[in-house]
């Protein structure tokens, strides 16, 4: 079983950032089988305002991908 942390990323300059997408693509295109997603929770970033207070915002999530390797069995 092979574990993949996907998820989205918002950030005001650059917008919309997806990770692990790719990687996850790429194993299903090869036979792998999603298994099970888990979640992992929200990304947070905090921000320092001018008055010297700190705010938490939520900039995205990510959940895991367990992916069962099909091709591997395949092979033995």
């Amino acid at each position: 079983m092979k574990e993949f942390e996907v998820g989205l990323r918002i950030d005001p300059e650059k917008g919309l950032l997806f990770f692990g997408l790719e990687e996850v693509n790429d194993r299903l295109l090869r036979g792998d089988k999603i298994i099970k997603l888990e979640p992992v929770g929200a990304i947070t970033k905090q921000i320092q305002k001018s008055d010297g207070t700190v705010q938490l915002t939520i900039s995205g999530f990510s959940i895991i991908v367990k992916l069962e390797d099909l091709t591997a069995n395949l092979t033995q």
